[in-house]
């Protein structure tokens, strides 16, 4: 039996390492379709983790009763409640969203729909459970990330190794950088890798292994300041002192003390989105589009406000919207031309237009249950410091930012990190 759960653990491991090295996929010659490549090199991953977890399983189960091995009753504890929460807060947003279809895979070339949600919420339970990150496994998720940084400097600076860009585009003024996408895109990915870059200068057990870290941080920090965004620099300096904080360790954080953390944040949120809404040039048009989503869910049925559009359907709400404000479409357009809206700008926005304020209230629930149990537990290791700053910085992002499979399904797999129960 404790053979067959190491086995599932290196099914974990294995899923780690893929989604971290195959999805910064690139598509050689252009970036046509590249979200959707992403997108489905993403499930490819996912299929062949669960069918070899489920493979392993029946082992498991068929080796148990030859064993007969006396099972022990289970009780899901306060995470597995909030995640159960989560997804059946975004199962009844589907099937009450009449786009039943569009709502389980998503907006195509985005796949953030049911089917995403249900696979990152799994694999973020199982890791939780199955999988004990060790400190060559870090490793090697940093050195994925150095193909996609070197190569966004090298666009920038107007070199194109690749030759992803078509003939007479200039690589560094384009929207499009590396491997992962648009600028956004990158700095969503950006927002986990620089976390674990930086905490591993500090806390690598091996001097020599800090350094290549450090220097590693530095090539990180230019390729941001060639090609991220204003949201992702401010991370990074923050992602910084954090570290030195928990290098030194000055606080002890009870649940009070995270109350009222997450009071200030939610007002902090708040302000931001009022200041958007009165700008609507902040953040690169964020404003105009916070005010435009607004007013959307302002319209909605008391049912839609309360189970949302559908998860990933904002587009398809939207577009029902525009026609019916003609001074909405005419703004629309002559802002972003014929550029298709797919989300809010703000993962908060997003939940509370796709999956209503049920699905807005759950997914807030679930995170604030795992940084209890993070917070709570006195004795922390390496590893789960660091997935508290991955899980921070990436919740930092999205308030400008929304899921993409490039820095989404990390964050869920970071908050398995978080979660200990029953760890091998």
């Amino acid at each position: 039996m404790a053979a067959m759960r190491k086995y599932k653990g290196y099914i974990g491991l294995f899923y780690i390492l893929a989604v971290f090295f195959i999805v910064p996929s690139f598509t050689k010659g252009s970036f046509n379709n590249l979200s959707q490549n992403k997108v489905e090199v993403f499930y490819c991953i996912s299929g062949i983790a669960f069918a070899a977890y489920f493979l392993f399983s029946i082992i498991s189960d068929i080796r148990e009763k030859k064993e007969n091995t006396e099972k022990t009753s289970y009780v899901p504890g306060l995470i597995e409640i909030a995640f159960i929460a989560f997804i059946f807060s975004n199962l009844l947003s589907l099937v009450l969203s009449g786009n039943m279809a569009n709502a389980f895979y998503g907006v195509p070339g985005f796949g953030m729909g049911l089917l995403s949600i249900l696979i990152m919420c799994i694999s973020s339970l199982y890791i939780s459970k199955n999988v004990a990150l060790s400190e060559p496994v870090i490793h090697l998720i940093a050195v994925s990330s150095v193909f996609p940084v070197v190569l966004t400097i090298l666009n920038r600076l107007g070199f194109d190794p690749l030759k992803l860009y078509f003939e007479g585009e200039h690589p560094q003024s384009h929207l499009y950088v590396s491997t992962l996408g648009n600028y956004s895109t990158f700095s969503s990915y950006m927002s986990i890798m620089i976390p674990i870059i930086c905490f591993m200068s500090f806390f690598a057990n091996n001097v020599k292994v800090r350094i290549c870290y450090f220097v590693h941080f530095m090539i990180c920090v230019i390729s941001i300041i060639l090609a991220g965004t204003t949201t992702i620099r401010l991370i990074a300096i923050m992602v910084f002192f954090m570290t030195l904080l928990l290098k030194k360790r000055p606080v002890t954080v009870t649940s009070g003390k995270l109350t009222i953390c997450i009071c200030i944040v939610f007002l902090a949120y708040l302000a931001l989105i009022i200041y958007g809404i009165g700008n609507p040039d902040f953040g690169n048009g964020r404003g105009f589009i916070w005010k435009l989503s607004l007013e959307m869910f302002q319209s909605f049925s008391i049912r839609q406000k309360i189970f949302g559009v559908g998860p990933n359907c904002y587009m398809y709400a939207l577009t029902d919207f525009l026609l019916t404000d003609e001074s909405y479409l005419f703004a629309c357009n002559e802002r972003f031309g014929n550029l298709a809206l797919t989300s809010a700008h703000s993962e908060y926005l997003d939940y509370l237009i796709n999956s209503g304020i049920l699905g807005l209230v759950s997914y807030l629930f679930l995170i604030v249950a795992v940084l209890k149990s993070y917070f709570d537990n006195l004795v922390k290791d390496k590893v789960t410091d660091m997935a508290f700053l991955c899980v921070v910085s990436y919740l930092l992002m999205v308030t400008m930012n929304f899921s993409t499979v490039v820095a989404t399904p990390y964050f869920f797999i970071f908050l398995g990190v978080l979660h200990k129960n029953e760890r091998i």
